[in-house]
C-alpha cells in the first residue's frame, strides 16, 4: 500500500487519487444524515450565520497558523519532528516542490476541499449531535480526537490534535460550522505555501528551526497571524460580555 502510495506521489493527479474517496466520504458521511435528520439539513450541520461579528471570526479563523505552531510544539514533546514518519514523508513529497497549476491543485485539494468536507463531518454533524445530548465539553474533544484519529498516522494524528480542538472552539464560539471551515482551509493552505517557500532544506526541521530559518513572508505571516489571535481573542471577550 505505500508503495503504491509513493508511486502515485510523483504524480500531480496522483494527489486526487489519494485525496479524493477520503474527502466524498466525510462529506457523504455529513450529508447523507443531515438529509435524513428532523431538523433542517443545514441547522443540522451547523451551517447557520454565526453569532458573532464577522471581524471577529475572520480574525480567529486566520490567526490559525499561529496555532499550528502551538500543535506542532505539542507533537515535539512526544515525537522527534526531525525524523518525520514514512507517511508524513509522503504527505511532503506530495505538497511540497509544486508551482503554477502543480500548486493550485494542491491548494484545491489538500485544503479547500478537507476545509469543507472534513468541518462539515468533525464539527457539523459530530459536534453538532454531541452538543444537543453531551454539552460542550464532549462537543469538544470528542469530534477533534476522531478527526485526529481520521489522520491513522501517530505522528500527524498528535500534531493536528490541538488543530481539532481550536477548530471546535471557533464552532461553539460562532455557533457556526462556517468559520470553522476558513480556519481549516487557512492552516492547510499556509502550510502548504509556506512548505513550498520554504523549499527543499525545510524538510526535517522542527517548528522552531522552520521558523528562524523561513523566508521573511512566511515569519511575517506568522507574526501577523499572532496579531490576529490577540484581536479575535480580545474583540470575542469584548461581544460576549
Amino acid at each position: 500500500m505505500s508503495d503504491w502510495v509513493e508511486e502515485l506521489s510523483g504524480d500531480r493527479m496522483g494527489l486526487v487519487v489519494i485525496v479524493l474517496p477520503g474527502q466524498a466520504f466525510f462529506l457523504l458521511a455529513a450529508l447523507l444524515p443531515a438529509f435524513l435528520s428532523s431538523r433542517p439539513w443545514m441547522d443540522r450541520l451547523g451551517l447557520r450565520r454565526p453569532t458573532i461579528s464577522m471581524r471577529t471570526w475572520l480574525a480567529l479563523a486566520l490567526a490559525t497558523p499561529t496555532i499550528q505552531v502551538c500543535s506542532a510544539l505539542f507533537a515535539s514533546l512526544f515525537f522527534d519532528l526531525t525524523k518525520p514518519s514514512s507517511h508524513l514523508e509522503q504527505m511532503e513529497n506530495l505538497l511540497l516542490g509544486q508551482s503554477g497549476l502543480g500548486l493550485v491543485l494542491v491548494v484545491l485539494c489538500a485544503a479547500v476541499l478537507p476545509g469543507l468536507s472534513e468541518e462539515l463531518f468533525f464539527r457539523g454533524f459530530v459536534r453538532e449531535g454531541l452538543l444537543r445530548r453531551h454539552g460542550f465539553i464532549l462537543a469538544i474533544l470528542v469530534p477533534a480526537v476522531f478527526f485526529a484519529a481520521a489522520h491513522m498516522d501517530p505522528m500527524h494524528a498528535t500534531a493536528v490534535l490541538p488543530l481539532g480542538i481550536w477548530f471546535g472552539l471557533i464552532a461553539w464560539w460562532t455557533r457556526s460550522t462556517i468559520p470553522s471551515m476558513l480556519a481549516h482551509a487557512t492552516n492547510n493552505a499556509f502550510a502548504i505555501l509556506a512548505g513550498n517557500l520554504a523549499g527543499e532544506e525545510a524538510k526535517h526541521q522542527t517548528a522552531i528551526e522552520s521558523l528562524t530559518q523561513a523566508q521573511g513572508v512566511v515569519i511575517a505571516a506568522y507574526g501577523l497571524s499572532f496579531v490576529l489571535l490577540i484581536v479575535g481573542l480580545l474583540s470575542l471577550r469584548g461581544e460576549r460580555t
